[in-house]
Parts: structure tokens; sequence; C-alpha cells
């Protein structure tokens, strides 16, 4: 009498839980990633050896564009708008409320005081078109000082401070920038420079 053979069936995988957690992961790190407004300047930074990294939690940078630039930027959005509403106040700005919004929600800012009221009034895409000026860190005119005094002085946070120079910036600028940083009124002498790391 000859065997039957019983049907087999080929063993299937349901991949639909698979593909609900691709898409529940990728919708998490899409609503909790945290964009990082780009910068008014490329700066490319000098290569060094060093691997630590600065924490971006209350922290100043100081950018050093390739042609001489400052330009100043703090870390969160209602840091910003209580930096420049003190700031209004102290140098007699009269910015408005609109004004100082547009301000805590752009990136790094470098225009000197006399046209930054001008500047955050103009519509949006205008001002991407205006290249800034930086803010004025020279011995006559050094409006940088003013900037870190508020910083250190007026907001009551324990700020960190970094620069972040090109490579190709003249260091009589940075050097200027340092100065500014270790003035009376900020005396600020412990700061980092941020660098990307040497390649082996």
């Amino acid at each position: 009498m000859a065997k039957v053979k019983p049907h087999r069936k080929k063993p299937t995988l349901d991949m639909t839980p698979v593909v609900d957690l691709a898409f529940l992961l990728v919708t998490f790190f899409m609503l909790s990633a945290k964009f990082k407004a780009p910068e008014p300047v490329i700066v490319d930074t000098p290569s060094s050896t060093s691997d630590l990294v600065v924490k971006e939690e209350n922290l100043v940078t100081l950018l050093v564009s390739n042609d001489g630039k400052v330009f100043f930027n703090v870390d969160n959005q209602d840091t910003r708008y209580n930096l420049i509403s003190k700031l209004s106040e102290a140098k007699g700005l009269n910015l408005t409320p609109e004004e100082m919004t547009t301000f805590s929600i752009s990136s790094s800012f470098g225009m000197p005081f006399s046209k930054m009221k001008s500047f955050l009034a103009l519509p949006s895409d205008e001002r991407q078109k205006i290249t800034q000026e930086g803010i004025p860190c020279d011995s006559l005119n050094n409006e940088l000082k003013d900037w870190l005094v508020v910083t250190r002085t007026g907001l009551g946070i324990g700020f960190r401070y970094a620069i972040k120079g090109d490579a190709k910036s003249d260091y009589k600028i940075v050097d200027q920038v340092i100065t500014t940083l270790q003035t009376e009124g900020v005396k600020v002498n412990k700061f980092n420079l941020i660098t990307t790391l040497e390649k082996e």
C-alpha cells in the first residue's frame, strides 16, 4: 500500500509588526529631532587632535568668519529673547516685541547696534539676502563687549563660551575676540576653541 504524503505549507512571516515599528521609530526621530539653524557664514574650522565634545546647553558661541566678521550665538530661544530685550533696554535700541521675537528665532547674529532695528524689521526672505556685517570688536567700537557683559551679568545663567574661528581668518581678529572675553566687566578666562578632529 502506498504512503500518502501530507501536504506541506511553506512557513510565512507576517511583516506587519516590523513595518509598524519602523514607521513608529521614524516618526519618533522626526518629531524629537532638534534641527540646527543655518549659520550666516560657513566656518571651516582648523583641525586638532582634541576629541573633547563641547556641550551645547548654555553655550555662547562666537563665530569668526574667514573675512574677519564676528557673529554671536546663544543656544536657547528664550535666552535669546531675554538677551535682546536686556540689550534693547541698555543700548536704547527701541526694539518691538516682534523684532525681538525675530531675533530669538534667528541663528548666529552679526550686525552693529545702529543697523539692528532696520535689519530685524525686514521680512524673512529679505533678511536672508543681506550679508551681515559682523559685530564690531575693535578697540574704538567694541560692541561685542556689550553682548558679553549682558550674558555675564544680566541673564543669571552660568554660560560656557566657545570661539569657532575659520582656519583662514586673521589671527588679529581672533585675538581681539579673546581680549574682549578677558576685559573688565566680562572676565571670561576659560573658553573653548572649536575645531574639527584631525584625520589620522
